[in-house]
């Protein structure tokens, strides 16, 4: 074998080593992306803190006993939008519906296009679609205006 074949073949050999060793390196980077890592993954994008995580803080803060002074949908929808603020969820909104009685309004949390209400037992409200809440939130009378305020309201 030539001088000349002998340099390829070497040449060959390392380099499939070399795709071969990052392949390995990649594959063992990505078995340790699981679920219970401290941020969640979906597409290669940071969205904040780990679901299992939001869904324990949010029965957390719903079940907190109800007292329209001191515990009513404002200060829950406060308590988790802060919440996943301080986990570093981003596009975090309150929003407030007027009941078509004009006499009170409703407010819950939005992120990332999903509403979750901490204090409407009455209908799921974890994780809905806004087109799906609204719906069922006109049922029940709150037809009026609709507010979405970034939250923290820096």
């Amino acid at each position: 074998m030539s001088t000349k074949n002998k340099f390829l073949l070497i040449l060959l050999i390392f380099i499939f080593l070399g795709v071969f060793k990052i392949n390995l390196c990649s594959n063992s980077i990505n078995n340790s992306l699981t679920a219970s890592s401290i941020n969640q993954r979906v597409n290669n994008t940071l969205i904040g803190p780990d679901l299992n995580s939001v869904n324990k803080k949010f029965n957390e803060i719903r079940d907190i006993p109800y007292n329209e002074k001191s515990m009513n949908c404002k200060h829950k929808s406060e308590l988790f939008a802060t919440y996943l603020n301080e986990n570093g969820a981003k596009n975090v909104s309150i929003v407030t519906i007027v009941h078509n009685s004009g006499k009170y309004s409703h407010e819950f949390v939005e992120w990332n296009g999903h509403f979750y209400d901490l204090c409407n037992n009455q209908v799921l409200s974890y994780k809905q679609s806004k087109d799906t809440y609204l719906i069922k939130l006109e049922r029940m009378g709150f037809t009026g205006i609709t507010i979405e305020s970034p939250y923290p309201n820096n």
